[in-house]
């Protein structure tokens, strides 16, 4: 789940659709590239956001 820069909103929920192995073991998943990304580009936005905010 990402949360919104507002307290208690939810940007979006990210469905994860991987098996429940460990370590390097899942990091072979096919998806699982995708999902970090998407993830960390999701992060990025929000970052990116709350610097323009401070300026």
């Amino acid at each position: 789940m990402e949360w919104a820069p507002r307290p208690g909103r939810v940007k979006e929920i990210v469905p994860v659709a991987l098996s429940s192995a460990a370590g390097a073991d899942r990091a072979k998943e096919p998806g699982f590239v995708s999902l970090v990304e998407h993830l960390w580009a999701l992060l990025r936005d929000e970052a990116a956001h709350a610097v323009r905010a401070r300026v």
